[in-house]
């Protein structure tokens, strides 16, 4: 008589579980199936993302086809800084003059290399820079390389391993100077130009 109570208490115990399991079985079903839709929905959003980039693409190749077949843009330079104060410019009926410390006078070459705002014998004045910071992205400055005087635009600055150096172009040119400009290199910067 001991064995059925305890094999009802099995039953029932088995029962329960058989119910725990069912309800299981449903829940995971169920999350079986919300799954499937939210990738379903991932799936559609990503052919439409893909949709939209191949469209984008395709714009960008019809914008840059356009662009190539219009006049390239011209790179347009940097303006010097002001390096002489209007108080020390006085302007008369017949004379001019320009209060200016550490400047001289210098002649263009004629390589072309600045036209068309430097032709070949156009006047320049040109004042030492005393330090590093005088000389700014804009300005045009007169330098030596290997015994040759260069006078071109600056385009940038900067600082590496060996101090200071900016990076100069002719504004005719179609590329930067081959190497950087050192500041002991500099021997002016142009402050005036006369026609």
């Amino acid at each position: 008589m001991e064995a059925k109570p305890l094999l009802l208490v099995a039953a029932i115990v088995l029962l329960a579980y058989t119910a725990i399991l069912h309800g299981t079985l449903d829940d995971l079903e169920q999350d079986l199936a919300d799954t499937a839709t939210y990738v379903t929905s991932l799936e559609r959003e990503a052919g439409d993302l893909h949709a939209a980039n191949a469209a984008l693409r395709e714009r960008a190749l019809n914008i840059s086809a356009r662009d190539a077949r219009t006049e390239p843009m011209v790179e347009r330079p940097s303006a010097p800084r002001q390096h002489v104060p209007f108080s020390d410019v006085d302007i008369k009926t017949d004379a001019v003059t320009i209060r200016i410390d550490n400047v001289s006078a210098g002649i263009v070459a004629p390589t072309g290399s600045m036209l068309p705002l430097l032709t070949n014998n156009t006047l320049v004045l040109e004042k030492t820079p005393l330090k590093p910071r005088d000389i700014a992205p804009g300005d045009i400055i007169i330098y030596e390389s290997e015994s040759t005087r260069i006078i071109h635009r600056v385009i940038a600055v900067g600082m590496d391993d060996a101090g200071w150096f900016a990076v100069a172009k002719g504004d005719s040119n179609d590329e930067p100077d081959p190497y950087r400009v050192r500041f002991p290199q500099v021997r002016g910067v142009v402050v005036g130009i006369i026609y």
